[in-house]
């Protein structure tokens, strides 16, 4: 009974202790990490399906009025896209999930979004994004809501100051009259 009293107590001291160890690594593996730039989704109010079923995204050098360009691309919607998620006379368009991954409307550059029905241009530029860090554990798997937040930017010239969107997956809004 004696021996199995000590035994038992035995086991507990090294789960303890590896218990310990285990708190220690993890702990030790925090890192204070850059969090990722967040986006923002344009929002087309009181177009026509016919006006928005094809569109230009023009991405710039950041801060270089828009002087040198980076990359175009062409979309070419169906009602199917344009029906994502829309709400009367309100249309958004995530560029990421109609055209590619990488074309976000990021801070890191300038935006041209080109309407050739209505052979319109919609400027979205110096875009207000501070850096953020998190206390990230294991090289930040840990992390996915770390995210900059969109302070402001300037929408054909004029400050917008965006709101948190209630739609989920997309945080910022960039609302396009028609």
């Amino acid at each position: 009974m004696f021996q199995n009293l000590t035994n038992s107590k035995l086991i507990i001291k090294r789960l303890l202790l590896l218990f310990s160890i285990i708190v220690i690594v993890i702990t030790s593996c925090k890192r204070s990490l850059p969090c990722f730039n967040d986006f923002i989704t344009p929002v087309f109010v009181g177009f026509k399906w016919t006006d928005l079923d094809t569109i230009v995204v023009r991405q710039y050098k950041k801060g270089d009025a828009f002087q040198s360009l980076i990359d175009t691309v062409l979309i070419i919607s169906d009602s199917n896209v344009l029906s994502n998620p829309s709400s009367n006379d309100t249309t958004a368009i995530p560029f990421n999930k109609v055209c590619c991954d990488y074309k976000y409307l990021k801070s890191d550059s300038d935006w041209e979004i080109y309407l050739p029905a209505l052979n319109r241009v919609v400027k979205i530029s110096n875009i207000i994004s501070p850096q953020k860090y998190k206390e990230c554990i294991f090289g930040g798997d840990l992390c996915p809501d770390c995210k900059n937040p969109i302070d402001s930017f300037l929408q054909d010239g004029q400050q917008v100051i965006p709101q948190i969107s209630t739609l989920g997956g997309y945080n910022y809004f960039a609302y396009i009259n028609r």
